[in-house]
């Protein structure tokens, strides 16, 4: 049953794969050339910034069209620049500036792509196991990312980043195959009527008034924004324990180990909209207290058991975040809450990865990290306390 699903899954996870494999092969060859934790942090403000424009568009057009030709379409569109960056790669012509350019241009399509990946994916599947659903696919993602970091070191080191390029460019194909081939189970709810009202200011409106979707958006811009660019600028991290890209996807993963071991008791746990504002509250504080230590150990064991912890932080928010967004609000603001949630969370963390990348170079990485964490706590602790009144269920049907 649920081929389609099973199919997708797949395609997923080999395209997390290949994602993670240019992550690493892309930060560790802008360090390798510039020797700066600065320019690394700026890769992810190319990478991640196209958010801004393309994620609230996507999430329009999600809300308002079918989305399955659009997918297909962008997707296929981010063969083209991993394609070049290998061709380039291998005539040996690649510099920072054109790796900056080529992921700018891939990862616009990308953005305008995630919303309708997110909001299509559950339509495989009858609404009742849109929870599992969801788990299965962060499971599968922490798996592949996991896998594609120790990959993207090794084929890195071994074959060169050409390799690692080409690729990521491939398993974009797949994904878009896949989707184009699925059979979908609420193929109508894709669309909403006419006369809705698609603005981002409506889906705002009709969405903010949930003290649940606050929790989301303020604790993740704080997360991503000011945390997870830890886990984005592991080539400079791995750089005070050696220099080999195969380092940098041990690092890196250590980070999806912890996603991966967080997720089976998170999918048991939220259940509902109080327990989802208790994951995001509490993987904020966790978050906070991880970076503190990471800022004041300097050893290679420790620092791999703390970037687990930071992934299981990381989990905490992204899972229950997502459960919240597609599972507890009306279908016709949807794609656009997914839309705007990604435009905080993609262009946050590059910001973040450049403005953290430039502590690390002024105070050093250890100062940085017990800066960033003590930044982040107070606000944790404060979401954490402020849960009281009626969940979101009952928001909903009050």
């Amino acid at each position: 049953a649920y081929r389609s699903f099973r199919r997708l899954l797949f395609a997923r996870s080999l395209n997390t794969v290949g994602s993670s494999v240019q992550i690493v092969a892309a930060g560790w060859l802008v360090y390798h050339l510039s020797g700066s934790a600065l320019n690394v942090g700026l890769l992810g403000v190319v990478a991640l910034a196209s958010s801004l424009l393309g994620s609230p568009l996507g999430g329009v057009l999600t809300d308002r069209f079918a989305v399955r030709r659009m997918a297909v379409a962008l997707l296929l569109l981010q063969v083209i620049p991993a394609a070049v960056m290998a061709i380039l790669a291998f005539s040996g012509s690649l510099t920072v500036p054109l790796i900056f350019l080529l992921v700018f241009c891939g990862s616009l399509p990308s953005s305008l792509s995630n919303p309708m990946v997110q909001v299509f994916l559950p339509r495989v599947v009858p609404s009742e196991m849109g929870r599992k659903l969801f788990s299965d696919l962060s499971a599968g993602s922490h798996f592949a990312q996991f896998g594609g970091v120790l990959l993207g070191g090794v084929v890195t080191d071994r074959l060169g980043v050409g390799y690692a390029f080409a690729f990521n460019g491939f398993t974009f194909a797949v994904f878009a195959l896949a989707i184009a081939r699925a059979k979908l189970v609420q193929e109508q709810s894709l669309a909403t009527a006419p006369g809705e009202n698609f603005t981002i200011r409506d889906g705002v409106r009709k969405g903010w008034p949930l003290r649940l979707v606050r929790t989301v958006f303020i604790a993740c811009l704080a997360f991503y924004a000011i945390i997870y660019p830890i886990a984005l600028l592991l080539p400079a991290i791995a750089a005070q324990h050696g220099s080999s890209a195969t380092l940098v996807g041990i690092l890196a993963a250590a980070f999806a180990g912890g996603s991966i071991i967080g997720n089976p008791p998170l999918r048991r746990y939220v259940i509902d909209g109080r327990s989802a504002e208790r994951a995001i509250s509490g993987g904020l504080v966790l978050g906070s207290l991880t970076a503190v230590a990471m800022g004041l150990t300097n050893t290679l064991a420790t620092t791999i058991v703390l970037l687990v912890v930071l992934g299981v932080a990381a989990e905490m928010l992204y899972l229950a975040c997502i459960n919240a967004l597609q599972l507890y609000l009306p279908q016709q603001i949807q794609g656009r809450l997914v839309g705007l949630f990604f435009t905080t969370v993609r262009p946050g963390a590059g910001v973040g990865a450049f403005a953290v990348g430039y502590l690390f170079d002024l105070l050093g990485i250890g100062t940085s990290m017990v800066l960033v964490g003590l930044v982040t706590l107070p606000l944790g602790l404060w979401l954490f306390a402020r849960q009281r009144g009626p969940d979101l269920d009952q928001i909903k049907t009050g």
